[in-house]
């Protein structure tokens, strides 16, 4: 569908270094002060003791101590002060090298700790719509008020997020986009994930992050995340199969272990008659719509990566 080298926009790091930013020594008082240009204001735990010292930089969060930092929040932002742009591969390589600049920190030296990736695409189609679960953990609508405006599914070492971002940035920072966005995007909130996995993705600090060969090994690993959510059966697969609501219903019904296991031992003709419905109601999701929603992600991941 697509060539093996593609690029995903990185929106959201959190980044860590065993060193204090640009130079800086703490002070030994408890008054804020100015460094760099910045303004560092001190945190205290309850019992008065001061925790770290925190600043803000171009969206991005500093929170330093004697002998650590740890800087987060969006990297896109911090080049372009929006995140709802494109941010391609070369872009993110620049940004990162004058984000160790800024610090006076070696990129090789600085430890990748969350990292959030994904692509926006121009559209009205609502797609995570049709989201229902990614092996086996469902995914659950993102609400503003009484208003959806995307999905989520949540993993223990990471998530899946699919929503309208036009939306999204109304609602957060009452903006209103010209164009209509989606974003799908994935949120790893331990690196482990993908550093653990069979097929290992060796990020471990800022400067992996500009590596093209691991840029496109997280293209794919995303592309495949995405293929493996399983989506919604809606009355126009009904439709394409020629069956009855009723019989949609059991189709729908037959993921659930406990409802298979039943029907499977006291009706297996039943069973065996709707196994071959659930599978073919699977080809018609995966050759329709998925794979149109798929060719509209992997052409953006080679935009991202050309530009």
């Amino acid at each position: 569908m697509l060539p093996p080298f593609s690029s995903l926009m990185f929106d959201d790091i959190k980044i860590t270094c065993n060193e204090t930013p640009m130079g800086l020594t703490l002070p030994n008082d408890r008054e804020p002060f100015e460094h760099a240009g910045l303004t560092f204001v001190p945190t205290y735990s309850r019992t008065g003791e001061i925790q770290h010292w925190t600043t803000d930089c171009k969206n991005l969060r500093f929170k330093v101590t004697q002998s650590s930092t740890t800087v987060q929040n969006s990297l896109h932002k911090y080049a372009h002060g929006v995140n709802f742009t494109d941010f391609s591969f070369t872009e993110v390589c620049k940004t990162v090298n004058e984000l160790s600049d800024f610090l006076e920190w070696d990129s090789s030296q600085i430890e990748v700790k969350k990292l959030a990736f994904g692509v926006n695409i121009t559209s009205t189609v609502e797609e995570w719509r049709k989201f229902e679960e990614h092996k086996g953990t469902p995914f659950y609508p993102m609400r503003h008020k009484n208003r959806v405006y995307g999905a989520k599914c949540y993993h223990a070492d990471y998530a899946i997020k699919g929503y309208n971002k036009t939306t999204e940035t109304q609602i957060h920072y009452s903006s209103k986009l010209d164009d209509v966005i989606q974003r799908y995007e994935i949120e790893i909130g331990r690196m482990r994930s993908i550093t653990n996995r069979k097929k290992a993705i060796p990020i471990y600090t800022l400067a992996d992050m500009k590596e093209p060969c691991l840029a496109a090994e997280l293209s794919l690993y995303y592309l495949d995340i995405l293929k493996s959510i399983t989506w919604k059966m809606g009355i126009d697969i009904s439709e394409k199969l020629e069956i009855s609501p009723m019989e949609l219903a059991i189709v729908k019904a037959m993921p659930n272990e406990d409802f298979r296991s039943y029907i499977k031992t006291y009706h297996p003709e039943t069973y065996k008659k709707y196994r071959k419905m659930v599978k073919k109601a699977a080809g018609v999701l995966n050759g329709s719509q998925k794979d149109e929603f798929m060719h509209q992600v992997g052409g953006k991941l080679n935009e991202l990566l050309n530009s």
